[in-house]
């Protein structure tokens, strides 16, 4: 389902973000003894961060999976009919040349401007969320983003609520930059997670308010 795909590519990023931190702490080590207790101490606190982050996700998703198993998904299986099949893989194309779209025209503005703006990761996880974007709009306004036999009401909460805390994290780390006027290329996985989450959620959320309102006019 999309949302492995999702779980997959959030635990990753984690990953390597818990590695993009040890990598800064290597780089710094020829600061004095103070300060590099100083910056060992403040990389360290990212690095637990980044790995409770990674458990509690694994909790709370391996927890809701087996209570869909359990209750809602019990003897029910998504199949999508042709209508939605086509148009997934409509979908799936129109994401795929967004991507190949979106990666190019970063290519060619920075090779132009001589300018990074985030790091490989950052870059590489903003870029992957346009076209996963692009690929869930399709799907989710043309009524072919969730079945009729799987709930709507949890293919906004999921997403929504792993959306929200990923958002406050990035948010927290965005507001921590600024006070203490952190300045570095964009590496805000986090937040860029939260915004994927959230925006798939609200669509659903907007989809399933506009086609039931219109249900009902016509009932």
């Amino acid at each position: 389902m999309f949302y492995t795909f999702l779980c997959k590519i959030y635990l990753t990023f984690c990953h390597v973000n818990v590695i993009v931190q040890v990598e800064d702490i290597l780089k710094n080590s020829f600061l004095s003894p103070a300060d590099f207790t100083c910056f060992l101490f403040f990389k360290g606190g990212l690095i637990m961060t980044g790995l409770l982050h990674v458990l509690l996700f694994l909790v709370v998703f391996l927890l809701l999976w087996f209570f869909l198993q359990k209750t809602l998904y019990k003897n029910q299986k998504p199949q999508y009919d042709e209508r939605q099949t086509s148009i997934r893989g409509d979908a799936y194309k129109a994401g795929f040349y967004t991507l190949i779209l979106a990666f190019s025209a970063n290519a060619v503005l920075e090779t132009a401007l001589q300018f990074t703006w985030g790091t490989r990761i950052g870059e590489t996880m903003v870029l992957l969320c346009i076209g996963l974007l692009v690929f869930a709009g399709v799907c989710i306004f043309k009524d072919s983003y969730i079945t009729d036999t799987q709930s709507p009401w949890l293919s906004i909460a999921l997403p929504g609520l792993i959306g929200i805390l990923n958002l406050g994290s990035g948010i927290k780390s965005l507001y921590h930059n600024w006070v203490y006027g952190i300045q570095e290329k964009f590496n805000n996985i986090t937040l860029v997670t939260g915004i994927l989450l959230t925006g798939i959620a609200c669509m659903i959320f907007f989809r399933w308010m506009t086609v039931g309102r219109r249900d009902g006019e016509e009932e």
